[in-house]
């Protein structure tokens, strides 16, 4: 009985690679299809939706129509293509970390302004929360946040020497 030589087995090998990309090309130009039919859809019916509204006279007389949707302050420096996805978190209520870090922070700072020194339990509470806080921002950051706000303390005071 003969076996099959080191071509022919070659040959097996590609054919079996090929029929496997082959394979996968098509699942990937299937949920393409799928999914182009399925956002095709969905622009028919919100399409027809909005027909409706027309017809029943829902879309007349509305607050703003005809004229541009002013921008929001401060959203000048997002790329205009992210600027819809920040303005659905913004409206979603979500704030990012390093942003409610700060306010904690800064509400940390107002406690240990109004603290007292006769509760100097409270003072070291805060000021132990204080610099947690400042050392969670600092990681969010990449750097330690503790160590940025003395060197620049320095610098300030060396200028303000000068």
């Amino acid at each position: 009985m003969r076996r099959p030589g080191l071509a022919w087995m070659t040959r097996r090998v590609h054919f079996l690679i090929a029929r496997s990309v082959r394979s996968k090309h098509r699942c990937l130009l299937a949920r393409r299809a799928v999914s182009e039919g399925t956002m095709r859809f969905l622009e028919r019916l919100a399409e027809e939706k909005i027909e409706q509204a027309i017809a029943r006279g829902e879309l007349t007389n509305l607050k703003g129509a005809g004229k541009p949707i002013a921008e929001e302050a401060g959203i000048e420096w997002i790329a205009p293509e992210l600027r819809m996805a920040y303005r659905m978190l913004k409206n979603a209520g979500f704030v990012p970390e390093e942003v409610r870090l700060r306010r904690e922070i800064e509400d940390v700072r107002q406690l240990l302004a109004a603290c007292t020194l006769d509760k100097e339990a409270d003072v070291l509470v805060h000021t132990t929360r204080l610099k947690a806080l400042i050392q969670r921002l600092g990681e969010l950051r990449g750097g330690n946040l503790l160590l940025q706000e003395r060197y620049l303390a320095r610098v300030a005071g060396t200028l303000a020497q000068k």
